[in-house]
């Protein structure tokens, strides 16, 4: 039907650019006599990503004193976040609150959308604000976003919020957190993520699991590595390639060369991350000629800059500058663009010493019961049921502590969220009844929103005017 429609639908978008009275007149009314609506209009240039088209016509509805509906509005912001003009998504707010539309859970969740997705965190959390119930998909893109901007602690004050208000976040919430504050270098964090989870009895999944495992290698917890390790076996997680890429990427982090190739050795299929992965760790580790001759052995599956990177800068630091030379030159002639750091690679001047081997840590034992219950060092069971439960309380001195404070497992999975005794014990102040309501009040919008007194023509028309010159 959309297809059917679409010549004639884009020849009444074009007219909208014609300044003839008569020819608006005339398509217009083209579309009507062939029972088309203008809000039908917009949904289909919408699902045909003619966004374009989307603004002219809802620009022609306000000239014509159609006030749009709460079917209209969301498809319109979603337009206005993919032609990335925030300033008109603003007029779309300022349109739905003189509108009527200020707490209509659709028109809020669109426009929560299109502020993460234009960054504007706090316009973001402002809405989140006023919604009457948030949804488990809003909630996590929120959290997951505050969690990459390494804001961590706005990111477990609305974890806290979302779940006093009854939504349940399930495990893509989770790994949103654990992968957003891996990013952002909040390794700690997001290894207590992690343990918090399945504490609160969720099952990890593969992303949970390769979003965790470099966290754990940049923290150099080998201990725990391998016991994630057992869980990716007792799961079957270890077809997915992306597991594989993270548990090789962690043992060479962690200077376990001899568990880095083990793993790669046991997949049946190899893939060119896993690749990437492996010469990389042999490289960090100062094992040059082994990755080389991996390197080589792979090269025909098309290496990345991260591996060309790799091994370059290994040659040069461990004193193999011909070799390095001889990469460099292979490098461009693949057609791989390098980037700053194989620019910046220092040689090796003869005063730095060669790399040892690193150190191989014990064989992997399959038996080892996945996230069981293993003594602590005080002889007690530890609840994280990890051995590396000392490591876990005191990192290396050289990754910095986590920002968030978090420092002990839930009491209770079930345990609710009021009075003072709050999960994480990541905040200084719980969610308490006696603080619930000075929490969860609504926050005015931004000045510019709430300052609005004008007519509906002269809130929208006008930077939809705008817009539209530049399309």
């Amino acid at each position: 039907m959309a297809k059917l429609v679409l010549p004639m639908l884009e020849n009444f978008s074009h007219c909208l650019c014609s300044t003839t009275k008569a020819s608006l007149s005339q398509a217009h009314a083209h579309i009507l006599k062939n029972g088309i609506s203008l809000p039908e209009t917009i949904q289909i240039f919408s699902k045909l990503d003619h966004f374009g088209h989307v603004i002219r016509v809802f620009s022609y509805m306000l000239t014509q004193g159609i006030v749009p509906d709460s079917r209209v509005l969301p498809t319109v912001i979603k337009t206005c976040a993919a032609l990335s003009a925030l300033q008109t998504g603003k007029q779309m707010h300022c349109f739905a609150l003189v509108s009527g539309f200020g707490l209509d859970s659709v028109v809020l969740s669109s426009l929560l959308h299109m502020y993460v997705q234009f960054d504007r965190l706090k316009d973001a959390r402002n809405v989140f604000d006023k919604l009457p119930q948030p949804g488990v998909v809003t909630s996590s893109a929120l959290i997951s976003h505050f969690a990459r901007k390494g804001r961590v602690k706005e990111t477990m004050e609305l974890f806290h919020q979302t779940r006093y208000l009854g939504v349940e976040l399930n495990l893509v919430s989770w790994n949103g957190m654990i992968s957003g504050f891996n990013r952002s270098g909040g390794y700690l964090d997001a290894v207590l993520m992690f343990r918090n989870m399945h504490l609160e009895g969720l099952k990890p999944d593969g992303t949970s699991v390769s979003s965790v495992l470099p966290a754990v290698g940049d923290l150099k917890m080998p201990l725990m590595g391998i016991q994630i390790h057992c869980y990716v076996n007792k799961q079957g997680l270890g077809p997915d390639k992306f597991v594989v890429s993270a548990l090789i990427d962690m043992y060479g982090k962690c200077a376990c060369a001899s568990e880095m190739s083990g793993v790669f050795n046991e997949m049946d299929e190899v893939d060119v991350g896993a690749c990437n992965a492996l010469v990389t760790g042999l490289s960090r580790n100062g094992l040059v000629d082994n990755a080389l001759e991996v390197f080589r052995q792979f090269k025909g599956m098309d290496l990345n800059v991260v591996s060309w990177t790799s091994m370059i800068a290994s040659c040069s630091q461990n004193g193999k500058d011909i070799e390095a030379l001889e990469l460099f030159r292979e490098m461009q002639i693949e057609g791989i663009k390098p980037n700053s750091h194989v620019l910046d690679v220092p040689p090796d001047d003869g005063n730095t010493p060669a790399r040892a081997s690193p150190p191989v840590a014990a064989p992997i034992l399959n038996n080892v019961p996945p996230f069981g219950k293993p003594l602590s060092n005080q002889g007690q069971q530890s609840p994280l049921g990890y051995q590396q439960q000392q490591e876990l309380n005191n990192p290396p001195q050289e990754i910095n502590q986590p920002r968030s404070g978090l420092t002990r497992p839930l009491s209770s999975p079930n345990q609710p969220l009021s009075g003072t005794s709050v999960p994480f014990s990541a905040l200084n102040q719980p969610f308490g009844a006696s603080d619930s309501q000075n929490l969860l009040r609504n926050l005015p919008f931004a000045s510019e929103v709430s300052a609005v007194r004008t007519s509906i023509l002269g809130v929208v028309l006008f930077p939809l005017v705008t817009l539209m010159a530049t399309l």
